[in-house]
């Protein structure tokens, strides 16, 4: 599946927040991500992954990154076109 796909803080699974809570991902880098990304080869059957590569510049635990990749892999389920969860 390709083309843009619009998710909203009702998609989210509880889990999936608490992790982009721990490693402070935005919510709407989520939504950019799958808006404007590609699709990440390595995603699991029955799942739809994207990847965005977005300009960093900073450190993060000791090392520098000049971009930093946000993949949003294996995070949503689509049934019949219709996200059933994220």
């Amino acid at each position: 599946m390709s083309g843009e796909i619009h998710i909203s803080k009702a998609d989210l699974h509880p889990h999936l927040e608490s992790r982009m809570n721990q490693r402070g991902v935005p919510f709407e880098e989520i939504k950019q991500v799958m808006a404007e990304g590609g699709e990440a080869a390595e995603s699991k059957p029955g799942t739809l992954g994207k990847v965005l590569v977005f300009p960093y510049g900073a450190e993060w635990e000791g090392r520098y990154y000049h971009t930093r990749k946000r993949k949003s892999r294996s995070i949503i389920k689509i049934l019949k076109g219709t996200v059933v969860s994220c």
